[in-house]
């Protein structure tokens, strides 16, 4: 049947660069490029949903290199400007500085572009194939063309801008704009050719390509959106690792400390040093908030493919993120540590690159970290700040480990405090490899702690009469990835 693809613009915004145009030119991409579109969904293919077979995916885009017809909503050319200090810029003194444009189309947040394809027929599994690729799809163009893909039944209504005939005598005479498009068979290795490897080559354009005519869209001054309930802001927010050799699941503490550090420089760079409650864990006043852990957690989960390494960062702040804050962790690129930092850190501090993967709610979080079970085991040890009183000594003088039954009474203590009532706290003395919970980091970097002064920590099944929904972090660290708990999912 035909296929026809919906794509909407949560943000308003469509940011993207024409391949023949300077950044700097402010000419933004529009219509947006089936090459920019087949990319982006190889690219989710491989990053996001790799287990989808590979020649299905190749069917799918071969049958979309077919130029298709656009409807495109109300729109209108915006950017803004921003001055970037140069080598002999001075801190304090005016100048020095590089002007940098930043142009985009501006469209209605509740329509969609939509792009049809009529002579292509797919097949009910390379039209779900498609569906999945769409789905997983989280910006199209720059990182904050935030975007939500879809197949869709029927075109919508409106005006709909088809490819130019080309023939001589015969080319339409109004003004054309050239959309860049993969030419037919799909030759997928030109396809995936970077920018460098294609001006290496002499090549103005990929070879591969071709240039489709389309009629010059007609601009509007984009209608304002109708006002709509407000939408519940963002707690969680995911970010996956890209490092050859990636940080340990036992550096989470440091790894995870490190990520605030540099989310906070972020931001203050933003707001010009204002500093965010949220994402900080502090007052205005520089004073630590108490107000029973609403602020941000940051969280490593271990990789799908070894559980021994980080996979992936979380930052969860029930409260929500406001719109500035969002913005910081959209712009964050890497973790890197200085060089003080380093040696404070050791080892287990590691510069890593990090790509933005979801915002949203727990819902992203899947059946991981945000599932509803009745059984959730520590994957990182729990630890407290309090020390062990008089009175609990004397109550737990006969255990076996009166430290261990201190902790359990501790891992009580915190979930009430969050709200749950675990029937059981059970110790689990060994990780689920059969390694010991002292391999983990309990001391901090930033804040020059040594191991000396490191709380022994322990990992503990929670068991509930009735499933409860996640995230669960507990404990001193359980802001800076320690103490975190993941379901316990029953096998059928």
């Amino acid at each position: 049947m035909p296929v026809t693809i919906a794509l909407r613009f949560p943000w308003g915004r469509v940011h993207a660069t024409p391949w023949e145009r300077s950044a700097n030119e402010a000419e933004p991409e529009w219509p947006l490029s089936t090459w920019r579109l087949l990319r982006a969904l190889y690219s989710v293919w491989r990053f996001r949903c790799p287990e989808i077979d590979g020649g299905a995916v190749e069917r799918v885009l071969g049958a979309l290199v077919a130029p298709p017809s656009y409807r495109l909503p109300p729109h209108t050319t915006a950017h803004t400007r921003h001055y970037f200090p140069d080598a002999t810029h001075r801190s304090g003194q005016s100048g020095a500085t590089d002007k940098v444009f930043d142009a985009f189309i501006v469209i209605p947040t509740d329509e969609a572009v939509q792009l049809h394809w009529a002579s292509v027929d797919l097949d009910p599994e390379a039209t779900d194939v498609l569906a999945r690729l769409l789905a997983e799809l989280p910006f199209l163009g720059r990182a904050e063309s935030l975007c939500e893909a879809s197949i869709i039944d029927a075109p919508g209504d409106g005006d709909w801008i088809a490819p130019l005939a080309t023939e001589e005598g015969s080319m339409d005479r109004r003004r054309p704009v050239s959309v860049l498009t993969p030419a037919a068979p799909l030759d997928l290795p030109r396809l995936l050719a970077t920018t460098r490897q294609v001006r290496a080559a002499r090549f103005t354009d990929p070879p591969g390509s071709r240039r489709v005519p389309y009629p010059m869209p007609v601009r509007h001054e984009a209608r304002e959106s109708p006002r709509r309930p407000a939408t519940p802001r963002p707690t969680i927010v995911v970010l996956g690792v890209q490092a050859n050799a990636p940080p340990s699941v036992t550096a989470s503490l440091v790894m995870c400390e490190l990520l605030r550090l540099c989310l906070q420089s972020k931001f203050g760079r933003l707001t010009g040093g204002a500093v965010s409650p949220t994402l900080s864990g502090k007052r205005h006043d520089g004073e630590r908030r108490l107000d029973q852990h609403s602020h941000a957690h940051y969280l490593a989960l271990p990789s799908a493919s070894n559980a021994r390494f980080i996979g992936r960062f979380v930052i969860w702040a029930p409260e929500g993120l406001g719109p500035e804050e969002v913005r910081a962790i959209t712009m964050l690129r890497e973790l890197k540590p200085g060089a003080r930092a380093i040696a404070d850190g050791g080892k287990e501090l590691r510069e890593v690159r990090v790509r933005l993967e979801a915002i949203g709610g727990p819902e992203l979080l899947g059946a991981g970290l945000a599932a509803r079970a009745s059984v959730w085991r520590s994957v990182t040890p729990f630890i407290t700040g309090r020390n062990m009183g008089d009175s609990t000594r004397r109550r737990l003088k006969d255990a076996t480990d009166p430290w261990l039954g201190f902790l359990a009474a501790e891992v009580q203590r915190e979930a009430e405090l969050r709200g749950l009532q675990p029937v059981r706290v059970v110790p689990r003395l060994r990780r689920e490899d059969g390694s010991s919970w002292l391999a983990f980091r309990r001391h901090r970097a930033f804040k020059s702690e040594r191991l000396a002064s490191a709380p022994r920590g322990c990992g503990f099944d929670l068991e509930f009469s009735e499933p409860v929904s996640g995230p669960i972090a507990l404990g001193a660290q359980s802001h800076f990835g320690l103490g975190l708990f993941l379901p316990v999912v029953e096998r059928r």
